[in-house]
């Protein structure tokens, strides 16, 4: 079994307006701050991100339902907090050609995935995974650079990572031979690894599912409410439940087209949910991930990429 190397990460957005301080509408103003950077990089801050925030700002009128604006609400949540990390983790990076590419190209686009109904329509969620991938290594310290030919460099760790966003079940195995030959790993110095990220969510059914953790009713006696600690427990026994099959088939696929080239590949599947009860109202965002090994190289290179990857639960 591969699913030993599950890891999750979690981030708890509190969207309560009337909680202080950690409330929506900061939020909001990390938003506002992320467009501002992006403006001063050049961009011209329109079409999706302008939506999220419009969404974002009239949860009070969906408050408390759980239809189609709720659905809507949680996911441009979602994508905001995306555009957040990528702005607050990547803000010390020097301007590049590449790197101002990737950052354009990352925040147009159509509004929300499961709008996507043209094969190639979505291309923009490919730059967001890998300036995502960028973030995950910035905000744990190390020194990263999306300016080369490869997608991106950690310098401190002599890593090369290529990225690659499958929505085709039949891509998969020809997306990792391509990530494998455009791995320039003489770009993080010559003792280099390389390490290929492939974010497979738009293969699962529960692709565009909310995970809904609600204690709002009436129990039959009370107790002090879960932690966080508490609810992402419960999130991976259902996330697994659901796609443990799925990711144990597609793992199985790719372990004979590992080379020497690469030292780990890494499943990505992103989720969103949300947590309500008397005390606490939060949207949830987070990522799973699963790493397959290559046997014949270092095991310390695929130590370091688990770090940057969340909780490893039980």
């Amino acid at each position: 079994m591969l699913m030993d190397k599950m890891f999750i990460e979690t981030f708890f957005v509190n969207v309560a307006p009337y909680s202080s301080p950690d409330c929506l509408p900061l939020f909001l103003a990390r938003a506002q701050e992320s467009c501002e950077w992006l403006e001063n990089r050049g961009l011209k801050v329109k079409g999706r991100i302008p939506y999220y925030q419009d969404v974002i700002k009239r949860y009070d009128t969906i408050r408390g339902s759980y239809g189609p604006k709720m659905f809507e609400f949680l996911h441009a949540v979602s994508e905001m907090h995306h555009v957040v990390k990528c702005s607050e983790q990547l803000k010390e990076q020097q301007a590049s050609a590449e790197f101002n590419k990737t950052l354009h190209a990352a925040m147009y686009g159509i509004n929300f995935s499961h709008e996507n109904d043209t094969p190639g329509k979505d291309q923009d969620r490919n730059y967001m995974f890998e300036l995502g991938i960028a973030s995950s290594y910035a905000a744990q310290t190390h020194c990263i650079d999306v300016s080369k030919r490869t997608d991106i460099i950690v310098n401190d760790l002599a890593l090369a990572i290529e990225c690659k966003r499958i929505q085709s079940p039949e891509l998969l195995v020809r997306r990792l031979k391509d990530a494998i030959k455009q791995l320039k790993k003489h770009e993080a110095g010559e003792a280099a690894n390389g390490v290929v990220y492939i974010d497979v969510t738009e293969l699962l059914d529960v692709k565009h599912t909310v995970y809904i953790h609600d204690q709002t009713g009436v129990p039959p006696y009370l107790k002090p409410p879960p932690d966080e600690d508490e609810v992402v427990e419960q999130l991976y026994a259902r996330i697994e439940a659901d796609i443990a099959d799925t990711i144990e088939d597609k793992m199985t696929q790719l372990k004979g087209y590992l080379t020497d080239e690469v030292s780990c590949v890494v499943l990505n599947f992103n989720f969103c949910g949300f947590e309500t009860n008397m005390f606490r109202e939060y949207a949830i965002v987070g990522r799973c991930s699963f790493i397959l090994d290559n046997a014949k190289v270092d095991p310390i290179v695929a130590r370091s990429v688990r770090a940057t990857l969340g909780r490893q639960l039980e």
